[in-house]
């Protein structure tokens, strides 16, 4: 039995919890905590196992999930804004199955809805591999200077790539070897058509662990998902450009709480059909509110804003294409 979870807490509002990936930690949220933190109760958790949480045991999906769990239980959150990153997306796929009624909604940044089969041949040589150093006698320092080197940008913020070595060569060995066994049984995606939250999936151009159009394919298959395909960025998009990064969360959250509060209804009159279309298409109003005037129009309409790369917009689905 693990037992609650660590985490960094910043602000007050609704929360908003980060959830790292193997090589991260609370800390590498530190740009995000302080961004958001004037408007949310901003976390990030140290997952079991990393900071100071404990892990008993073997690490699984549904143990962490219940850690997450009783993280929400023990500070008192009824619902949080869930953002999961690689591992942590994982994570956060492996709650919204079991606990969606305690979700505002869903980020998957950087992440994958299966990784196969434990005892894949696949599986097995990807286990071996990233194992391999450790077994040589290296250390997670020099783990952290292969890896963190080839997952990030060659343009990535300075302060960024020093906090993200500095998370992956703090994280244990024993931890770091638990959580790439536990990465290979994951499988989640016969539950993605059952999201009925507003989600957001988040991808670097330049990600070649979660390259971005496997993630636009997961998208497609969650319901009111809005994709966003963050240019020249890679795997730890969060630390190499964080402006990027939540520009596009803060834009989804902005979205969310549109339609909680209803206020894209007052769109939906003979004169702001268009007007709603348009607001869609630039990431204001949700697709609910442009999916109930479809009918009207009698048709599918395409826009392409000013100001954003690339944007391909209907109304059975969002994808976005955002430079630098």
């Amino acid at each position: 039995m693990t037992g609650v979870p660590d985490c960094a807490v910043a602000g007050d509002g609704e929360v908003l919890l980060f959830l790292h990936g193997v090589g991260g930690g609370a800390r590498c949220w530190e740009p995000q905590l302080a961004h958001f933190s004037d408007r949310y109760r901003a976390a990030a958790w140290d997952m079991p196992g990393y900071g100071g949480s404990v892990l008993n045991g073997r690490m699984t999906f549904p143990l962490l999930s219940d850690a997450l769990l009783a993280l929400f239980d023990a500070q008192g959150w009824e619902r949080a804004h869930l953002v999961g990153h690689s591992m942590g997306g994982m994570v956060a796929q492996e709650f919204a199955a079991g606990h969606q009624e305690r979700l505002h909604s869903l980020t998957l940044s950087g992440t994958s809805p299966a990784f196969g089969r434990p005892d894949g041949d696949f599986q097995k040589k990807f286990v071996a591999d990233r194992l391999a150093p450790l077994a040589a006698g290296a250390s997670m320092e020099d783990l952290a200077r292969e890896l963190v080197e080839n997952m990030m940008s060659p343009e990535a913020d300075r302060d960024g790539r020093a906090l993200a070595f500095a998370c992956m060569a703090e994280v244990s060995p024993d931890t770091y070897r638990a959580a790439i066994e536990c990465i290979v049984g994951f499988d989640r995606r016969a539950d993605l058509a059952r999201i009925r939250i507003p989600a957001l999936a988040l991808a670097g151009g330049e990600d070649a662990n979660a390259p971005a159009a496997m993630m636009e394919k997961m998208a497609a298959r969650i319901p009111s998902c809005r994709y966003v395909c963050l240019k020249g960025l890679g795997h730890l998009a969060n630390l190499e450009d964080p402006a990027a990064f939540n520009r596009e969360l803060d834009s989804f959250l902005e979205i969310v709480a549109a339609g909680e509060n209803g206020s894209e209804q007052s769109y939906i009159h003979d004169s702001g059909r268009r007007r709603i279309l348009r607001r869609y298409a630039e990431g204001i109003a949700s697709p609910h509110a442009a999916q109930r005037i479809r009918g009207r129009l009698g048709r599918t309409v395409h826009i392409r804003p000013a100001g954003i790369c690339r944007v391909d917009r209907k109304f059975d689905g969002n994808r976005v294409e955002a430079g630098r």
